[in-house]
């Protein structure tokens, strides 16, 4: 309803006594060696904590900034000794300065490690990439120098090959010449039996001439 917040209001002021001893009361029932006693320095830690918070939540629009001061004030006019009342509670004390500094400053340290942490890394990557471009340009080396060493059988076997194709021509061709001088002695040798053969056929005519001759001497003297 359009007046609930004022009847709320109205309702809570007739309850705060009644809220206040039921707060007294439970705080009496704990024991006193559950209880912790605290230094300012810490007291104020807490309330510069919860400082925080609420101006977190202010800056998120979940409270409100007018309601929040308004509460400062009360909690400041009640209890003058907490750490919050010494500035107003839309400022920064030293302390809150500090930890912001502390926290601005580890930031830029996170800030400073990250950026050395992405260099050193692409040190690495680099570092692994110049290794593997090395690797490849050794390999490449040693392929290069395994295909001049083939290069290089193949000249070899080629020349081999060659001295003995021209040993082999010359071996041919000796042969050839060792035919024809077969051959070329092979018709002086019939040749020679030719002459033999005509030699032998002259002196048998030969010799029947002179036998005739004789025969025709004897024959006349007789």
């Amino acid at each position: 309803p359009e007046d609930f917040g004022f009847n709320m209001r109205n309702y809570m002021m007739t309850r705060l006594k009644e809220m206040n001893k039921m707060v007294r009361d439970a705080e009496e029932e704990i024991p006193d060696k559950y209880w912790i006693k605290t230094t300012q320095f810490v007291q104020d830690d807490i309330d510069h904590f919860s400082k925080r918070v609420r101006m977190t939540l202010q800056e998120s629009e979940v409270n409100n900034s007018t309601a929040l001061k308004l509460f400062w004030k009360i909690r400041c006019r009640l209890d003058p000794s907490r750490g919050e009342c010494k500035v107003s509670p839309d400022q920064m004390n030293t302390r809150e300065k500090q930890l912001a500094d502390k926290k601005r400053d580890e930031a830029k340290r996170l800030q400073e490690q990250k950026l050395r942490e992405q260099k050193r890394l692409e040190l690495e990557r680099e570092k692994q990439v110049n290794a593997q471009e090395q690797q490849a340009l050794e390999q490449e080396r040693i392929e290069k120098e395994k295909l001049a060493q083939e290069q290089e059988r193949l000249a070899l076997e080629q020349q081999r090959l060659k001295e003995e194709r021209r040993k082999l021509e010359q071996k041919k061709l000796e042969q050839q010449r060792l035919i024809q001088e077969q051959v070329k002695l092979e018709q002086e040798r019939l040749k020679l039996e030719q002459e033999k053969l005509a030699l032998q056929e002259a002196k048998k005519e030969l010799n029947e001439s002179n036998r005739s001759i004789w025969e025709i001497l004897f024959g006349w003297m007789w």
